[in-house]
């Protein structure tokens, strides 16, 4: 009956961890970096390549707007897409305007910074993309 019970609370315990396993989120963090451009002091556009734990995911590339002292792991990014090469046209008045030609997954045009002195900007990003499947 001993030997019944710890060979019952085994499989239990073996069951849990693989539930675990299972059903934890994909975790993604930033590699590379592959963008860092300035658009007006203090701001600049900065883009990392990303590694995820999901072995079906795409390569993805992270996009964030950062004043000087920001640290990007804080950020929350406004662009994530296949496309390594994104490129920022025109900036300026706190207008951004940028082009893809990757796969989009997330992308937010309004856009809450804060600078150094703790002011907040306010930015609005423009997305041309010419993705084609």
């Amino acid at each position: 009956m001993k030997l019944l019970k710890i060979s019952f609370y085994s499989l239990l315990a073996l069951t849990a961890l693989f539930s675990v396993w299972l059903f934890m989120p994909a975790k993604v963090t930033l590699a590379q970096q592959v963008l860092d451009k300035s658009v007006g002091e203090p701001f600049s556009v900065i883009g990392y390549r990303t590694v995820s734990t999901d072995p079906e995911a795409d390569t993805q590339y992270h996009y964030f707007l950062a004043g000087s002292d920001d640290k990007v792991e804080d950020l929350e990014p406004f662009l994530v897409t296949t496309d390594p090469f994104v490129r920022v046209i025109e900036f300026g008045d706190n207008k951004l305007s940028i082009t893809s030609s990757g796969r989009i997954y997330s992308y937010h045009n309004d856009l809450w910074v804060e600078k150094d002195d703790g002011t907040i900007h306010h930015w609005y990003v423009s997305l041309q993309s010419q993705y084609v499947r």
